[in-house]
């Protein structure tokens, strides 16, 4: 795990879910690297965070299921769907600052986004996204707490 939602971040997230003025708020969130201030990634928007309500990920689908397997591009596909289906902004929460720990970073992990990037570019020209939620078999269990 390389990012942390310390106590002052969460406070900033619930400001954000009291705002009145647009209720179609897609949030990003502002990185800070604490032991680095010289990091790349310090003081810059994380690519893969949104915060939005569980009911408009679900009326959505959620992110393009096409884009499971590889790297990258995951959330712009939940940015797009938002945005052209519901009308929906992105709203950079500037004073929300997620924890950006490089070690926990996956240095083994193959991070080309190229595959990705295709599809997505071409889902955007076609408009053609995919409708499946969750592609594998699953099912509910319920534990009785004795």
């Amino acid at each position: 795990m390389d990012t942390i939602v310390d106590n002052e971040c969460a406070k900033e997230m619930l400001k954000a879910t009291k705002m009145t003025d647009n209720d179609k708020y897609l949030f990003r969130f502002n990185r800070i690297v604490p032991e680095d201030n010289n990091h790349e990634k310090n003081y810059k928007m994380h690519p893969g965070l949104r915060m939005l309500r569980r009911q408009d990920y679900l009326d959505v689908n959620g992110c393009d299921e096409d884009l499971v397997g590889n790297y990258g591009y995951y959330t712009l596909s939940l940015e797009e769907h938002l945005m052209a289906a519901k009308g929906f902004d992105l709203y950079d929460l500037v004073n929300a600052y997620i924890l950006y720990y490089p070690e926990g970073d996956c240095d083994y992990l193959d991070k080309s986004n190229k595959k990705n990037k295709k599809k997505v570019h071409h889902k955007m020209q076609t408009g053609k996204w995919s409708n499946d939620m969750i592609r594998f078999k699953w099912h509910e269990i319920l534990i009785n707490n004795v």
